[in-house]
């Protein structure tokens, strides 16, 4: 047994340091092909270009360097983040029963399948329709102004969505896990609907400010 203990504590120190490993390349990685890594930040608005030419700007010399390295370190984060989950699953998983894996891999697929839908929506649809919608604004104008982008703003709205992103394919995985096991589910908020009302107005107190008729407002839209 303590052998054994020995053995997962070394396996965990290694996939550890291959974590580690995993994210300096990836910074090394993003170092070099920084310029390639904006362009395709960028692409989705490129289309109206030719016909509406448009430009982002910098407030301060530093700007572009502090974005860069911003960028660069958000997507090292996110690749080291799955290769931490990799080792996490890859960690566990010899210890699970073969129903259980099962579960597990499908809970995975969905997971990466929402994920990547998501992406592709936000990417090929989202981003170029509100950069015509603001392009078309700018055109319609009777009094001629001139649509000058801020890069970290629009970074910033990148990094927004992309949280979006998660949160809807967390939200799509758990409404399928919800058909999948609604007569469960049911039976557990019938026997625990009492501790759920107190959560439900816990978090209305939480996301709405000090006022009795949002809370009520909240609540009874959570009921």
């Amino acid at each position: 047994m303590v052998n054994n203990y020995y053995v997962y504590i070394s396996e965990m120190k290694k996939r550890f340091l291959l974590s580690i490993f995993t994210w300096v390349c990836c910074i090394v990685v993003g170092i070099y092909y920084q310029n390639n890594i904006i362009f395709l930040l960028i692409k989705p608005c490129l289309f109206k270009y030719k016909q509406t030419p448009f430009y982002f700007i910098y407030n301060n010399i530093g700007e572009p360097f502090y974005t860069n390295i911003q960028i660069i370190f958000f997507i090292s984060n996110q690749m080291c983040m799955i290769i931490i989950l990799y080792h996490i699953i890859t960690f566990l998983t010899p210890g699970l029963y073969r129903k259980e894996y099962n579960n597990l891999q499908y809970f995975i697929k969905m997971i990466m399948f929402f994920f990547f839908l998501n992406i592709k929506i936000c990417y090929d649809i989202f981003i170029p329709w509100s950069w015509n919608f603001f392009l078309e604004l700018h055109n319609n104008q009777k009094v001629n102004f001139y649509f000058e982008a801020k890069f970290n703003e629009y970074l910033e709205t990148v990094f927004i969505l992309y949280k979006i992103i998660i949160i809807f394919t967390f939200l799509s995985v758990l409404f399928l896990l919800f058909l999948a096991l609604k007569e469960n589910i049911i039976n557990f908020i019938k026997i625990y609907r009492k501790i759920i009302y107190i959560m439900i107005i816990l978090i209305s107190s939480i996301v709405t400010p000090p006022d009795i008729y949002n809370q009520l407002f909240l609540s009874f839209f959570f009921l």
